[in-house]
This record gives structure tokens, C-alpha cells and sequence, in this order.
């Protein structure tokens, strides 16, 4: 007999052990991450499964969160680690578990890493593209047009001068998660708070990854003076999707997405969205 549902608050521990067993790239302690529900507490909805007989045979989990955006207090939910066992795959299956943990309204839902399969039936069920190119900086020697003070880890970065209340609530909501805070000024232009991680690819380039801005057409300006501050000289390069930036910005160079990103809009735009509150740093994943 085979059942989709919500999975329970007593299964967080046969889940987690469920998805290392499966998915061993990412380690067993890691993938608590996702399940803790840190962002909406009082909540225990983190993910639906598949039984098969009673045995957990398929788990697709979400990230809820609520956060401040343009003022406003507004939910994401954020789909991660779809795995369905090879027996049960296809037949509709990923779809009745989709349309389960979409159930809740007023939430836009997001996709930050599809795979293939699975970005292909978020496109075929009218999910949006959120993004489809990366944009690209190299260190230079050209003057710099804004300052860049380094914040350091997010637990080091909450106590640092200068911060905003919502901008300490956004580095506390992720404490201990692998990423790190700039604070970008321009003078009488403004300053915002960018976070970033790095991450080796390729032939061990390091991509300084932005994970956050907080304000676009400020970073789209100065982003080469972001890039000079914060590159090594050799092997680097400052990487992010376009809609992190205003439209139009120039960068060195551009190219498309491996797999473009998709979300189901409820109260947000494309250029809201960030990779903050995601499985992105509570997987500690890769950006392609």
C-alpha cells in the first residue's frame, strides 16, 4: 500500500538517517538542517513522504521561513531533497507529493537546485523561472568606487558597528551556517549588506558566491570594487545570478544556468528571492 503525507515531528530522526543513506554526499549531521524547522518556530511541518507497507520509501522536504522584505513580513518555502525510491518513480508519485507540500497558501514556494527531472516538472506545472544566467567579475586594478568592510562569519558578523535591526536579524536566522558578511559602502550612494560564501569549481577556481544583497542597483554599481576587495589575485572570480543585480548591469562575462531556477509567486518577484533561508547553506551546497 502506498501513502503520501506530511511527515511527523517523531520521524525527524528515521528521515534523517533515510536521506544520509541515500544521499551520502551530504553528511548524516547536516541534514538535520532542514528538518529543525529554525525558521518558523512553533511549526513542525518540514517535508511530506512516501510509505510503502508502513516503510518510508520516498521524502520530499521544505523550508519554511518568514522574513522581512520590502517592509513586509512575508513566507518563502523553499523545496529540497526530493528522492523517491526507483520502484515508485514516475506514475504521478512526485506529483501528489508536490501538490501536497504546496498545500499551504500564501507562501511562494521556491527551487533554488532542481535537477533535471525534477526542474522539468516544476516548467511543465507553470512554475516560473526565476533565473537563468550567472554574471561574472575578475579582480582588477581599477580605482575603487566604494569601501568594503569584512563582517566575518555570521556569529562574528551580528555584533558588528553599523548594522541595522533588520539587517542582524537576517545574520542571526543564520548563526553557524557557513557563510560570510561585507558590508558595502558608497558614500553618499548608500551601503548594504552583502553574504557570500566560496566555493571551489572547475579547476579549483574559487567562486566568491553572493547569497544575499541587500540592495541591487547598489551592488550592480560597485560590484568590481566588491570583486577587488575580496578576490585572492589568482584562480578567483565573484559569481551571482543576474537578478541580484539591477537590470542592464555589466559584468566580464555572462553565461546560461546548467538548470535554470523556478518559483511558484505568491508575493514576490524573481529579483526578492536569495539563496538565504534555503537549502543552500543548511545543505552547504554548490551553486551551478
Amino acid at each position: 500500500m502506498i501513502a503520501v503525507r506530511w511527515a511527523k515531528g517523531s520521524e525527524r530522526g528515521t528521515v534523517q538517517a533515510w536521506l544520509a543513506e541515500r544521499m551520502p554526499k551530504v553528511p548524516f549531521e547536516r541534514w538535520g538542517n532542514i528538518l529543525d524547522c529554525r525558521w518558523t518556530p512553533g511549526e513542525d511541518r518540514y517535508g511530506v513522504v512516501v510509505t510503502r507497507d508502513g516503510e518510508l520509501a520516498g521524502f520530499l522536504g521544505i523550508v519554511f521561513a518568514d522574513r522581512v522584505i520590502r517592509q513586509q513580513t512575508r513566507r518563502t518555502g523553499n523545496i529540497t531533497s526530493w528522492f523517491v525510491e526507483k520502484g515508485l518513480r514516475r506514475g504521478g508519485l512526485g506529483q501528489e507529493m508536490l501538490d501536497l507540500i504546496t498545500s499551504p497558501k500564501d507562501v511562494t514556494y521556491t527551487a533554488t537546485s532542481p535537477n533535471i527531472r525534477s526542474g522539468s516538472l516544476l516548467a511543465k506545472i507553470g512554475w516560473q523561472e526565476m533565473e537563468d544566467k550567472r554574471l561574472y567579475w575578475d579582480r582588477s586594478d581599477e580605482p575603487a568606487t566604494a569601501t568594503v568592510m569584512a563582517l566575518g562569519s555570521m556569529d562574528e558578523a551580528v555584533g558588528a558597528p553599523g548594522l541595522d535591526d533588520g539587517q542582524r536579524r537576517i545574520l542571526a536566522d543564520h548563526r553557524g551556517l557557513k557563510a560570510e558578511a561585507h558590508l558595502l559602502d558608497a558614500g553618499a550612494e548608500g551601503r548594504c549588506l552583502l553574504v557570500s560564501y566560496v566555493k571551489l569549481k572547475g579547476e579549483d577556481i574559487a567562486h566568491r558566491e553572493i547569497l544575499h544583497a541587500g540592495d541591487r542597483a547598489l551592488l550592480g554599481r560597485h560590484a568590481r570594487a566588491y570583486a577587488n576587495a575580496v578576490l585572492p589575485r589568482d584562480k578567483a572570480v565573484l559569481s551571482l545570478d543576474s537578478r541580484f543585480v539591477a537590470p542592464l548591469t555589466r559584468a566580464d562575462r555572462e553565461a546560461p544556468l546548467e538548470i535554470n531556477r523556478y518559483f511558484r509567486p505568491h508575493d514576490l518577484e524573481a529579483g526578492d528571492i536569495d539563496f538565504l533561508y534555503s537549502e543552500v547553506l543548511l545543505l552547504d551546497l554548490k551553486l551551478y
